[in-house]
């Protein structure tokens, strides 16, 4: 896990493919919405290198993973009252999701909607919409 100050170093490179990506929507817009109704675009971006400034090693077009990585542990104090801890639980990330994309370094966009994943109209959509752009 990178410290605080590794992790704000990231938000350089992070800010910089925001902009790109605004850019690119804009620009295949046409003065008209950027995404279809109901899509948004769900970006992760990696933290690269050991200060946090790196470049990621590409763009992919991904689906949202939904493993839980975070899990809450209850555990019953005796006295009526509860410990509440968290834990990491790493899984195996699914192949082509976003986890999968930024553990290799690489920044993930995923189209999501209000069900979490979007279809393969709005996957194809996405992959179409970054091809060749770079971190």
């Amino acid at each position: 896990m990178p410290d605080p100050v590794t992790t704000v170093n990231a938000m350089g490179p992070t800010l910089d493919f925001a902009v790109k990506l605004i850019d690119r929507l804009r620009s295949r817009a046409r003065s008209g919405p950027l995404l279809p109704e109901g899509v948004g675009l769900n970006v992760n971006h990696p933290v690269v290198g050991t200060d946090g400034k790196g470049k990621a090693a590409g763009v992919s077009a991904t689906f949202q993973d939904p493993q839980t990585v975070l899990e809450p542990d209850f555990t019953d104090a005796g006295d009526g009252t509860w410990k509440t801890t968290v834990k990491v639980v790493l899984r195996p990330a699914a192949r082509g999701g976003d986890i999968e994309a930024v553990s290799a370094g690489r920044i993930a966009v995923s189209p999501m909607n209000g069900d979490w994943n979007t279809g393969p109209v709005d996957q194809a959509a996405t992959s179409a919409l970054i091809t060749g752009l770079r971190p």
